[in-house]
């Protein structure tokens, strides 16, 4: 196992860092011509070369990226091997039957090379920092959920109802499972680990407010804290929050064992006031809240959780912080968040192809405050970034870079050609 002192690539001090998601799977359909104008183009798409990655580091770059985020799950499988998720495509089906086609050739592809390898050892060729995006809540539309995660392992109702694609971290096979899979990511010389927000869970389900979270585990916490069993009677929601963010709090002490040891920084995602949840309109309230400026949201989600930010600071199990705050208020929240903690607070902001002129006005300011250095950096969440034949997202990759030139301290007059 690596036991290096520093990572590769040390962030510079005084400088905003500058991170740039790459969706594997995404970026590997898009640069092929796999996807494109007419979604599906099978016939003009190209074979992934391990020279199309390189180019990708290359681009970022050029362009003031400091650090990838490279994001590998796809569903609950991944585009690199693993001891204990499968690689996409052949022979696990696709969650849906129109996806066969493009879910066949993403096969091919994720076998022909090892990606991580290669996007590793280009990240560090072009001197950037390499952070491994670590989806947590991330497994749903899998078609093998009982392969990986037995169902009693997914956060659970109380009539035992699982929350298929957000695990109970509370339960000890699913650190174990999950922590023989964060080893080997982390034995690749990796230079972060970032656990992101990113999940096909957000909105899933209908409208069942606070329907999960009570696994054995779970309730045996609560009716210990609270001499109440929660599956009993009357229970209260927030409560039950705090107990899942107790045993996650738990379980970033056993990954920051594992990356300090490595000379690694564990950098953990949240919110200002801790508040995350998902499944049903209320999940889907809470993501569009913190990211896209939407109203409070009005219900809560199915399954809530409490992230402990200030605990984590206090007892050093983070090095650094991904916030997710709506965009009205972000920079002002960051500096609070900053002035009561002595690790870095890194702005996390989804850019969408469709992002209206107001929403991206939004982000402008975010990056310029950024590269004022009043926030410790921006991470800007791309759904793909290098294209073959997708014309119609066109100004889509520029306005990225132009997000990334600004957080450089840079103010460019017009989005970049």
């Amino acid at each position: 196992m690596s036991r290096r002192q520093q990572p590769i690539v040390a962030p510079k001090p005084n400088h905003p860092e500058r991170w740039l998601t790459i969706r594997v799977y995404g970026n590997i359909l898009y640069t092929t011509g796999a996807w494109g104008n007419n979604n599906m183009q099978l016939t003009n798409a190209n074979p992934l070369k391990e020279a199309h990655i390189d180019s990708w580091m290359k681009d970022c770059a050029e362009h003031g990226v400091t650090a990838v985020l490279w994001q590998a799950n796809c569903g609950g499988t991944l585009t690199h091997t693993s001891p204990v998720f499968p690689l996409s495509g052949p022979p696990l089906p696709p969650h849906n039957d129109a996806w066969l086609p493009v879910w066949n050739f993403l096969g091919d592809q994720i076998r022909a090379f090892n990606t991580l390898t290669v996007g590793i050892a280009a990240a560090h060729k072009y001197g950037l920092r390499f952070a491994y995006s670590l989806c947590l809540w991330d497994f749903v539309d899998s078609p093998f959920e009982d392969s990986v995660f037995h169902p009693n392992l997914w956060m659970l109702s109380r009539e035992g109802e699982p929350f298929f694609g957000v695990p109970c971290y509370a339960e000890p096979k699913t650190q174990e499972l999950m922590l023989k899979y964060i080893r080997d990511v982390l034995d690749r010389e990796i230079d972060d680990l970032a656990i992101t927000f990113f999940t096909h869970a957000q909105g899933q389900g209908t409208d069942r407010p606070n329907h999960y979270g009570f696994n054995q585990s779970l309730t045996e916490a609560y009716k210990k804290k609270h001499n109440i069993d929660p599956r009993q009677g009357s229970f209260d929601a927030s409560n039950l929050a705090s107990i899942t963010g107790d045993a996650y709090t738990g379980f970033l002490r056993l990954l920051h064992k594992e990356t300090s040891q490595r000379g690694q920084r564990l950098i953990a995602c949240t919110t200002p006031d801790g508040t995350w949840g998902w499944g049903g309109s209320g999940g889907q309230q809470l993501w569009d809240y913190y990211n896209e400026s939407q109203s409070t949201p009005t219900i809560p989600p199915n399954c809530s959780i409490e992230l402990q930010w200030q605990q984590w600071v206090q007892e050093k199990i983070v090095d650094g912080l991904l916030v997710s705050v709506s965009p009205e208020n972000s920079i002002v929240q960051c500096q609070e968040m900053r002035n009561a903690t002595n690790i870095p607070i890194l702005l996390w902001r989804k850019v969408n192809p469709a992002v209206t002129s107001d929403q991206f006005s939004l982000f402008e300011d975010e990056a310029i405050s950024v590269g004022e250095k009043k926030v410790d950096g921006y991470v800007v969440h791309a759904m793909f970034v290098w294209m073959k034949n997708a014309s119609q997202f066109g100004d889509y990759p520029p306005k990225l870079w132009h997000l990334i030139r600004y957080a450089t301290g840079e103010n460019p007059t017009h989005t970049e050609d």
